[in-house]
């Protein structure tokens, strides 16, 4: 009986033996087939990255090529986007989406193909930065390639934000606008971030940066007299040098954060919503609606003063009315309650409602009814 029992045993333990020397002989030929390259950090891949990135660039590349390349780019995004996730730089809970389909979504573009399976982006980049394939070890293409997808990264981020809160982007976009104009500060990239620096002073590294709840108090003070934001980053530059208590640069979503807070807290903010759904600043509806009224009184002044059916100083306060009302009505959010014979009273006193009926609604309600066509087709354009 103890026989017996040995003997399945034996049988099995040999089976299993010679299982695993399939396997080690199966793993022995499918490395052999598909050799690994290593790059820098200890990166394998399985096909050297020149062939890849050639590939890419011509169109003439397999599947197997294609995920390999995906894969290195997934690799690398991913790394930056845990990074940003770990440094608050990047909240998921805003977003939406979970690291790894934000790290999918920002590559994607990437991958685009063209008729002839040419990945444009990375052909494009690889051209205008004049990087000749051909000529580059696999560690020096790593670079590059590591620095492409980065800012696709950085590009991606910035679009969900967008997406996730439209309100942010356009801050951040008339912030970059408001430092590019500026004088006094530069915008530069420092570890993988934005950062709005003073031009022409040391940052201060021995300094801490200055937090978040600090600037929201200090932008704060500022913005309860204005919202403009040529003078609000002129006063934070200035603060900044004479105060020296704080590095002399800001990360740029954490300033444009804080200038969205307070836009909020001191009543900046516009609340007309347009029919998509795009929210617009306060700043940019007044900017439009000073445009509008420029574009009525330039199209409509030769037919009514010219043409002799008002007088200029008369078309003049219509044309003070009508600000009057869209302003009202678009950053007010009165839409139907304004009362156009008092706005119109309003710069004409001695009006009276027999007159305004009898002399002025005609013409006077329909050029307010051109100005607010007009200045919804612009808001909802930009």
């Amino acid at each position: 009986m103890e026989e017996k029992s040995k003997k399945p045993y034996r049988m099995r333990k040999l089976t299993v033996n010679c299982c695993l020397l399939a396997c080690c002989a199966f793993c022995k030929y499918f490395c052999q087939g598909f050799p690994t390259f290593t790059i820098g950090m200890n990166f394998q891949l399985r096909f050297p990255l020149r062939d890849l990135l050639r590939g890419a660039t011509t169109g003439e590349y397999t599947e197997v090529q294609l995920r390999e390349l995906h894969r290195l780019a997934y690799s690398l995004a991913r790394h930056l986007v845990r990074r940003k996730i770990a440094s608050g730089k990047l909240r998921l809970n805003l977003i939406g989406l979970s690291e790894s389909d934000i790290t999918h979504d920002c590559i994607a573009e990437l991958f685009t193909r063209d008729e002839n399976g040419v990945l444009v982006e990375i052909k494009k980049f690889f051209h205008d930065q004049q990087i000749f394939i051909e000529e580059m070890p696999d560690e020096a293409l790593l670079i590059q390639f590591r620095r492409l997808t980065f800012t696709m990264v950085k590009d991606g981020v910035f679009r969900l934000y967008h997406e996730a809160d439209p309100t942010l982007a356009k801050i951040l976009r008339n912030l970059k606008a408001a430092l590019g104009k500026s004088p006094t500060w530069s915008i530069a990239d420092r570890f993988d971030e934005q950062y709005a620096e003073v031009i022409s002073t040391p940052t201060h590294t021995n300094l801490p940066s200055i937090d978040d709840d600090e600037l929201e108090r200090f932008l704060c003070q500022i913005m309860a007299k204005t919202s403009d934001l040529s003078y609000v980053i002129h006063q934070l530059a200035e603060a900044l040098l004479s105060e020296r208590r704080y590095r002399t640069r800001v990360r740029l979503m954490s300033l444009a954060q804080a200038i969205k807070i307070c836009y909020e807290i001191v009543g900046w903010m516009e609340v007309h919503e347009t029919d998509d759904g795009l929210t617009l600043l306060f700043d940019d509806v007044r900017s439009t609606i000073r445009e509008v009224r420029h574009y009525v009184e330039t199209t409509m002044k030769s037919g009514y003063v010219d043409g002799g059916k008002v007088s200029k100083e008369l078309f003049a306060s219509y044309m003070d009315a009508l600000e009057k009302i869209l302003h009202h009505e678009f950053i007010d959010g009165m839409d139907g309650e304004t009362s156009y014979f008092e706005c119109l009273r309003y710069i004409r006193p001695s009006l009276s409602k027999d007159e305004y009926r009898t002399h002025h609604r005609t013409i006077f309600e329909y050029l307010v009814k051109l100005a607010k066509k007009e200045t919804r087709v612009r808001l909802q354009a930009q």
